[in-house]
């Protein structure tokens, strides 16, 4: 070897290291642009005596509504934020909340996505009893 080659080998390693790093940063950009970003959805921490108020169900009614949250909130994080937005901002919408009409929604749409031909994430089937 040369020399001139041996005075050029580091330069060509940094040039090359460089040209290795610039094309990571490029492909680790494209990546956290492209990674779909989504906010958590918090569970709700809705009033059973409020839900109960409004409610038809009667004595029951904060025994039913409790075992509903519990549910929920033992499969909240598993569910898709997209569907735990949807049905909060649905259910809310039409005056009192329960989470027997919660579950109702999450379910629903977890229908939907096996109908659809997608895995859907555990909700859990046994919801309890009515709520009007």
């Amino acid at each position: 070897m040369r020399y001139a080659d041996l005075i050029q080998l580091p330069i060509k390693k940094a040039s090359h290291m460089a040209r290795v790093l610039s094309i990571l940063s490029i492909a680790l950009g494209a990546l956290l642009v492209s990674a779909p970003v989504q906010a958590d959805e918090p569970a709700p921490n809705w009033e059973i005596g409020e839900i109960c108020a409004s409610s038809s169900l009667g004595a029951q009614c904060p025994r039913i509504e409790s075992r509903n949250r519990s549910s929920l909130l033992l499969r909240w994080e598993a569910l898709p934020v997209e569907d735990r937005r949807a049905c909060k901002t649905e259910v809310t919408e039409h005056g009192a909340p329960s989470y027997k009409q919660l579950l109702n929604c999450l379910e629903a749409r977890q229908l939907k996505t096996l109908e659809d031909g997608a895995q859907p994430a555990a909700i859990g089937a046994n919801s309890t009893a009515g709520h009007s």
